[in-house]
């Protein structure tokens, strides 16, 4: 994979973990949540934000529609080295009802886009809390 490509890095999945500063990325990821949940409390928008458990209950359903979508092809991703190299060190955990979940007790090393990735998945399977829009109310204004 090329920077030209679009990736800031060049990387090799195997060495991927040695190049990243996930504490870096974490930090970042934090104070974007941070910032997320005072723009939809100042604003009134708390639709901005959807609860999304990281038990079986919400993560099997999500982890079946995107084994579909990979297993169909019809997942693209970019090629994206850092989501493949997440997808390579993902491990399932199962459940005695055979609901699947991420375990990232057992993963080798870092699967956080992944479980992003599932989350996703699950928040547009459930409408991604957003209530009906405008346009469905009072369709589209033209002048």
């Amino acid at each position: 994979m090329l920077p030209e490509a679009g990736f800031k890095a060049a990387w090799d999945s195997r060495l991927a973990a040695a190049n990243m500063d996930m504490d870096m990325v974490m930090a970042e990821a934090k104070i974007l949540f941070a910032e997320m949940t005072k723009l939809a409390e100042i604003g009134g928008r708390e639709d901005w934000l959807v609860k999304f458990g990281q038990g079986f209950q919400s993560m099997s359903p999500a982890m079946r529609d995107l084994e579909r979508l990979m297993l169909g092809h019809r997942l693209a991703h970019g090629n994206n080295p850092v989501l493949t190299w997440m997808a390579d060190n993902l491990v399932v955990a199962t459940d005695a009802a055979a609901n699947i979940k991420p375990d990232k007790e057992h993963s080798i090393e870092r699967i956080d886009g992944m479980v992003a990735l599932i989350m996703c998945i699950g928040t547009a399977m459930r409408g991604g809390g957003q209530k009906q829009s405008i346009y469905g109310k009072r369709g589209v204004l033209t002048l």
